[in-house]
């Protein structure tokens, strides 16, 4: 571990914990992007902190992390219709009609 690094500058909050995916879906989104920030599910909290209560924070974990607004461009007008080639929602009927406990 460096000096600099968040960990040690600012303790346990500032660790991480599992690497899981990340997928934002808003209209606001930028198309096409991903971002390379480490961060972990409190930055979720600290987005809505940021944006909504003029970045007060409510633990030194979630003061910490990234606010996720790379993610997004609130000074364009959102997507109007979601991107092409998005799956269809799943059928439940035709799981019910393919798959039967007598066949596991």
């Amino acid at each position: 571990m460096q000096p600099t690094d968040a960990p040690v500058t600012q303790g346990f909050a500032a660790q991480l914990g599992f690497r899981v995916p990340n997928i934002v879906l808003s209209p606001f989104t930028r198309k096409h992007y991903v971002s390379h920030i480490p961060m972990d599910h409190t930055a979720i909290i600290k987005l809505v902190e940021t944006r909504f209560l003029n970045g007060a924070t409510l633990t030194p974990r979630d003061a910490a992390q990234p606010d996720l607004l790379d993610f997004f461009d609130f000074t364009q007008v959102p997507w109007l219709t979601p991107p092409t080639g998005v799956p269809k929602p799943f059928d439940p009927a035709q799981s019910a009609a393919t798959c039967h406990a007598d066949d596991m």
